[in-house]
């Protein structure tokens, strides 16, 4: 029982209860020492965390540049972590500059070897970039490459989102479906399935798909917007600008093409065809 409980016990743990054992107990000065030596190292292979803890603040108050550019340092740390990396080029792609994402995700993978546990952050984040960058087809390669070792509900949606994107409705189909027999609690694959039969013309099984979702008040805007365009179809325009508001209302999903440029283009042209109450 005493070995699994030792082993279990934080290093950290055990390495500060020696440095204040020597302080109080053995040599205060020599304790002192190893406390700031300890101190000091612990900023130094960490410092990456710090960065990201002020670009997490700076995010919380919307001031996005000062946000960017913290993430950029920690990122660019030679001890930074896979997710760190990530997070900067999903933000940098938000609300900064795709080339300099790109720059920065480049001489990062050129400097560093990452282990197998990383990749999936870091072929996200390349996945998103040639995204971002219109080069899908290197998108979903990426991604395929990644999946065939790494079986995560995320990696499938991005996929099958970026298969959408492609245009080969039958093989996003395909895919798709396959993956929801895997991940059947994922509202983004139900989403991407709605998606594709609204784009092959049936109605009915992408309402199957989206009423759920609807139902269960998802907060991205794919359900109510195509729920919408199909109650727009059958002549039902009021309900139709319902769904249409509430998809508007809701923000931008970084990983969708659909934006509210494009919900408030269909809102103004419903609004134009529904029937005046005299």
């Amino acid at each position: 029982m005493g070995e699994k409980v030792s082993k279990s016990f934080p290093k950290d743990l055990i390495l500060i209860v020696i440095i204040l054992g020597i302080m109080f107990f053995v040599n205060p000065a020599i304790g002192s020492i190893l406390f700031w030596i300890y101190i000091i190292y612990k900023g130094i292979t960490n410092r990456d965390m710090l960065s990201a803890f002020m670009a997490n603040r700076a995010y919380r108050n919307y001031q996005y540049p000062k946000a960017i550019n913290w993430y950029k340092k920690a990122a660019l740390s030679k001890v930074s972590k896979a997710k760190i990396i990530a997070n900067y080029v999903f933000l940098e792609l938000k609300h900064g500059d795709v080339c300099e994402a790109d720059r920065i995700f480049d001489k990062i993978t050129s400097d560093r070897q990452f282990k197998e546990k990383d990749l999936q952050n870091i072929k996200m984040a390349e996945a998103l970039i040639y995204w971002k960058k219109n080069d899908v087809d290197s998108a979903i390669k990426t991604l395929q490459d990644l999946s065939t070792t790494h079986k995560t509900s995320t990696i499938f949606e991005t996929l099958g989102y970026f298969l959408i994107n492609k245009g080969d409705l039958n093989e996003a189909l395909e895919f798709n479906e396959a993956a929801l027999i895997t991940y059947n609690s994922s509202s983004i694959i139900k989403a991407n399935l709605g998606e594709i039969y609204y784009n092959l013309g049936n109605f009915e099984k992408a309402k199957e798909l989206f009423t759920p979702l609807i139902d269960d008040y998802v907060n991205f805007s794919e359900p109510y917007y195509y729920s919408g365009l199909i109650l727009a179809e059958e002549g039902n325009k009021e309900a139709a600008a319902e769904l249409l508001n509430k998809a508007f209302s809701l923000e931008e999903s970084f990983l969708s093409n659909l934006n509210k440029e494009t919900i408030k283009q269909k809102l103004e042209k419903i609004s134009k065809e529904k029937p005046l109450n005299l």
